[in-house]
């Protein structure tokens, strides 16, 4: 077996299986049982990426585990703003107050509907943004 199908035999999707080769109406695949798929996800996990995910608080599901085995990474770097305390395992916090004071982000931070639909919503925002930030 090559070192290629040694990293890949045990990756979801990865290789060719017999239950496929027996489906497939086109009498292709019989031919590559056992052998790698042609794909980026086969490439991207035989270079053992870092990945990076961001909003890493959305990804605790079994999909979101199975496609993140899936490319093999060597490490996965998780950024979110809101962290499950259960799940995640916290190697830096910044609070909104070190930001602010360092201009990252503007509090307080006012939220509301705005009564006249979306597009007068983006309208005054960029008109806030050109009166420097006073009011929308």
């Amino acid at each position: 077996m090559s070192s290629v199908c040694r990293v890949l035999r045990d990756l979801p999707d990865a290789v060719v299986t017999a239950e496929e080769a027996a489906a497939d109406k086109t009498g292709v695949l019989p031919g590559f049982i056992g052998q790698p798929r042609w794909s980026l996800a086969n490439w991207l996990a035989l270079h053992e990426p870092l990945l990076i995910v961001d909003e890493a608080h959305n990804t605790k599901t079994d999909k979101s585990f199975t496609a993140l085995k899936r490319l093999n990474p060597s490490a996965i770097l998780e950024l979110t703003a809101t962290p499950i305390p259960a799940k995640t395992n916290v190697l830096y916090h910044v609070s909104a107050q070190e930001l602010a004071a360092e201009s990252m982000i503007k509090l307080p931070i006012a939220l509301a509907e705005h009564p006249q639909g979306w597009q007068q919503a983006v309208f005054a925002a960029v008109q806030s943004q050109r009166a420097g930030g006073r009011g929308a």
